[in-house]
C-alpha cells in the first residue's frame, strides 16, 4: 500500500479541496509530515497518509 501522496493525488478526496494548491495550504497549516518529490521539475512535496488516514478509510 502506498503511504505518500502528492497534493494532486489527494485533491478532491474525502473532504479535501479539489484544488492541489489548497491541499498544500492545508498541509502547511496543519503541519502534515512531508518529503520532497523525486523526479519532478520544480520540486514539490508528498504527504504521509497517516496525517489523513482516518478521513481516507
Amino acid at each position: 500500500m502506498k503511504d505518500w501522496f502528492s497534493a494532486k493525488e489527494l485533491a478532491g478526496i474525502s473532504g479535501l479541496s479539489k484544488y492541489p494548491t489548497n491541499v498544500t495550504r492545508q498541509a502547511k497549516k496543519e503541519q502534515w509530515a512531508t518529503r520532497p518529490l523525486k523526479g519532478v521539475k520544480g520540486g514539490g512535496f508528498e504527504y504521509h497518509i497517516n496525517c489523513r488516514r482516518s478521513d481516507l478509510i
